[in-house]
């Protein structure tokens, strides 16, 4: 075979002076794999904090006041966003070809002079015009940098040594993310300076600090093992081979420079694994970057000013940057990657849910703590799905136009990412983190999902029914209710009341089997009425969610909030008589409302609450004379699934027991709940139970078998 340069090739060095000494000892090996962290791990984090700060400083800008200043209006911002992300992903690909065709130091320096020149230009954009072509152009020239440097880092290291230093690099773009609010905080105080705004000077000099530093790599950074003029030869030789015999074959090379072939390309087109791993990639930029471009305006919406939500952001970065090179070091260490792609992906589903559910925007230091889970969740994934595809690819153009495809074809999430995070959606950004109408159409018609269990609304526990009918798929739902609790003249009235407290106020009255409408006998009507309001008096504590004494907590949105205090409204203004006083508890967060208890003695059938449940700490007491008339008002309900009484009388709990049209019954408990039990209802309440041995049932099918003789 004929030899290129000796200059470039190591396996053109003299074999006497690499090999005469025999097989290099460990601590050799450990040494020259020291002398190459220390040489090109700094240079490419370095250079991967100055791309990343520059990328995502927009969001920074916005808090800063960009928005305001170019008259950004409704989704513009989010364009602005998406539009670097379009040449961002479909240049990869060809920045990779020109990268094996030049040396990475003279590539990635271009690049990188480039996207720091463009950066300095954003300081001067004047319109929504101006700031989506200079975004266009910013993707244009980062496009390149990622996939370059990830494959660089293949050249260097062995499969089970790639991830850790890989998460190192990457690590850098969480970092990024905690210096850039920093500098947005330290920058932003320059508003005014020479009559520019603040958010102006973020770009200015983040850009003019980019060109700077591009020197950096055109002098330093190494373009490959055999020319690396740091490493002796037999350190060159010795890089050499652990690769060639990593690789498993002869042919294995380090170099940048060997032969093109069209069939390698498009057999890097056709790995069906590259396909796979850009859907996992797809998970990631989706979460990551519609996130960091939305955290800074998230935080400010919890209440902070806008210099302490720069600052705020610095914690949750960084808490990621330490937190992926720790996962990588494991992956590499067992030698496995799915656990390390899977379980960070979990603690991200985590905080999204937190951040969804959380009352807002009251409790903003728990949402703030939730923040923390989607930096780390969502970019340690990436990393070891990087050093998946770059363990599994040979030969190196292959490897090269592998890498760049996957990150080429799942950067384009950034380009979902941005629009999932609206302003007019803000505090919950619902479409971000909730997407459940087109889970719930996959889940009824996916013909590998046999049965569907569904635990929620009645209104959405029919559509589900609906879609399933489709595929005759089984279902069992457990749905709304309208729970009775009957308080009979001969009860226990101190029991009852206790009762009624467990199963009204449990959870703030937001079950599905809470009590909603109180029937009470007329003889003890106004008695129960008053030692209701003496249990709820002593029963509740209420203050900071952290203080172990308090047992009462607010409803779980505004939306919730709205709909219990109409209930409430709407009943006094029929003649309800409100018992108990200061319910509403601003000081406490501003969805908590304390029980309050209502007589609605008159016209209660006019009142709101007897056709909807309330799902809030409002018990409603209704009067009646005989047993008759108390069935009968509680079973004046489409929804049929709880439903609870007290008395004394043994003849009296199986008769009642019996013509209560639901599908639980609490005679003389406060709680119907049990592991054991079957538990449902009936009629628009859903179908099916879940617990006991029924709800085994509800999951198998019966097959008979017939044999012949």
């Amino acid at each position: 075979m004929q030899k290129d340069s000796k200059a470039d090739h190591v396996e053109d060095a003299d074999p006497e002076s690499s090999s005469r000494d025999g097989a290099p000892a460990p601590h050799e090996v450990a040494q020259v794999l020291r002398k190459v962290d220390w040489r090109v791990i700094p240079i490419l984090t370095f250079l991967y904090i100055m791309c990343y700060m520059d990328r995502s400083n927009i969001g920074n800008a916005k808090v800063a006041g960009m928005n305001s200043e170019l008259h950004l209006t409704g989704s513009q911002y989010n364009i602005a966003l998406t539009l670097f992300f379009i040449p961002y992903a479909l240049l990869e690909v060809p920045s990779n070809f020109v990268l094996k065709l030049l040396r990475p130091s003279l590539w990635i320096g271009v690049l990188m002079f480039t996207w720091g020149t463009i950066m300095t230009l954003f300081g001067l954009v004047q319109s929504f015009a101006g700031l989506t072509v200079a975004r266009a152009a910013l993707g244009v020239a980062e496009a390149g940098f990622f996939p370059a440097s990830a494959y660089l880092l293949t050249t260097w290291y062995r499969r089970l040594e790639l991830q850790k230093r890989l998460a190192i690099f990457y690590s850098a773009g969480s970092l990024a993310s905690a210096f850039s609010g920093l500098l947005a905080f330290a920058l932003g105080n320059m508003d005014g300076i020479r009559n520019l705004a603040g958010w102006r000077w973020i770009f200015l000099i983040e850009g003019l600090a980019t060109v700077a530093f591009s020197a950096i790599t055109f002098l330093l950074l190494p373009d490959s093992p055999e020319t690396a003029k740091f490493l002796s030869v037999r350190e060159k030789k010795i890089l050499y081979d652990r690769l060639r015999a990593d690789a498993g074959t002869e042919s294995g090379e380090v170099e940048l420079h060997d032969k093109f072939h069209w069939p390698t390309i498009k057999s890097a087109f056709a790995d069906w694994k590259i396909w796979v791993a850009i859907i996992i990639y797809l998970a990631h930029t989706i979460c990551l970057y519609g996130f960091n471009y939305t955290v800074p305006t998230v935080i400010l919406d919890l209440g902070y000013t806008a210099a302490n939500a720069q600052l705020l952001t610095i914690p949750i970065y960084a808490f990621s940057a330490i937190g992926i090179p720790v996962l990588a070091y494991y992956s590499d260490k067992y030698a496995t990657r799915w656990p390390f792609i899977v379980g960070p992906f979990a603690l991200a589903a985590v905080g999204f849910i937190a951040l969804l559910a959380l009352p807002q925007p009251g409790l903003p230091g728990v949402t703030y703590g939730f923040l923390f889970c989607t930096p780390l969740g969502a970019s340690a994934p990436l990393v070891a799905l990087v050093t998946w595809i770059g363990n599994n690819l040979a030969p190196s153009w292959k490897r090269a136009i592998g890498m760049a495809l996957l990150i080429s074809v799942g950067n384009l999430g950034g380009a979902i990412g941005t629009n999932l995070y609206l302003e007019r959606q803000k505090p919950h950004y619902w479409l971000g983190t909730e997407n459940t109408a087109a889970v719930g159409e996959e889940v009824c018609s996916n013909t590998l999902v046999k049965h569907l269990s569904f635990t929620g609304s009645t209104a959405v526990g029919k559509s589900l029914n609906v879609a399933c009918a489709r595929s005759m798929k089984r279902i069992s739902m457990e749905l709304g209710g309208n729970a009775p609790f009957i308080v009979f003249d001969d009860a226990d009235l101190e029991e009852a009341a206790k009762g009624l407290v467990t199963s009204k106020f449990r959870s703030s009255g937001q079950t599905c089997v809470c009590a909603n409408r109180i029937l009470v006998h007329a003889a003890v009507f106004d008695k129960f009425g008053e030692l209701l309001k003496k249990t709820v008096n002593s029963t509740f504590v209420y203050g900071s969610v952290w203080d172990q004494a308090v047992n009462f907590g607010p409803l779980y949105s505004s939306k919730g909030m709205s709909k219990a205090i109409s209930h409430l409204e709407d009943a006094v203004s029929k003649g309800g008589i409100l018992l108990t006083k200061d319910l509403v508890a601003r000081e406490l967060g501003p969805n908590f409302l304390r029980p309050a208890i209502v007589k609605a003695a008159t016209n209660s059938h006019l009142m709101t609450f007897t056709e909807e449940e309330t799902f809030g700490p409002i018990a409603f007491m209704i009067p009646f004379n005989t047993e008759e008339e108390a069935i009968k008002i509680a079973n004046q309900s489409n929804l049929g699934l709880a439903a609870y009484f007290y008395t004394e009388s043994i003849s009296r709990l199986w008769r009642v027991a019996e013509a209560l049209n639901v599908g639980m019954v609490g005679a003389r408990v406060g709680l119907v709940s049990a592991a054991e039990m079957p538990f449902g209802g009936i009629m628009e309440s859903g179908m099916g139970r879940e617990g006991g041995m029924e709800a085994l049932h509800e999951f198998l099918e019966i097959k008979s078998i017939t044999v012949g003789l």
